[in-house]
């Protein structure tokens, strides 16, 4: 995007930085959406209603290692391809952020992904008959 547009939606070097909820709709609207099947649409439209819920308020420029764990902690009560798909979504738009110089690095690569594996769900054994 050309930085006069930038201007115009308050996204400068020296303005404060966006939120995440602002950067990630604008992120979606300009760069992403054109790009999907309306399958992933949907499913990078649900995850930035997640994404918001958990850290939408925080400026990206200060987001760090915390911030990416309180978002991870966010999507554990999900699936884990749901969290998986939210992860991908957050890493995405944090990466174009960073391609437009709005934040030094992306946060969402400075930790590992949210796990898929099945250690998060867990199955409670059934329970045996009383004796008495």
């Amino acid at each position: 995007m050309k930085l006069d547009a930038y201007v115009r939606k308050g996204f400068t070097p020296n303005s404060p930085s966006p939120r995440l909820m602002d950067w990630l709709e604008t992120w979606y609207h300009e760069r992403a959406e054109a790009n999907l099947r309306p399958n992933s649409r949907r499913s990078y439209e649900n995850a930035i209603v997640r994404l918001n819920r958990i850290a939408g308020a925080r400026r990206i420029n200060s987001l760090g290692h915390k911030d990416m764990a309180d978002i991870q902690d966010g999507l554990k009560c999900y699936s884990p391809k749901t969290a998986t798909i939210t992860w991908s979504v957050l890493k995405n738009a944090l990466e174009a952020a960073r391609d437009e110089n709005l934040i030094r690095r992306n946060p969402a690569k400075m930790v590992r992904p949210v796990s898929a594996s099945s250690s998060s769900l867990k199955v409670n054994p059934p329970s045996l008959p009383d004796d008495g």
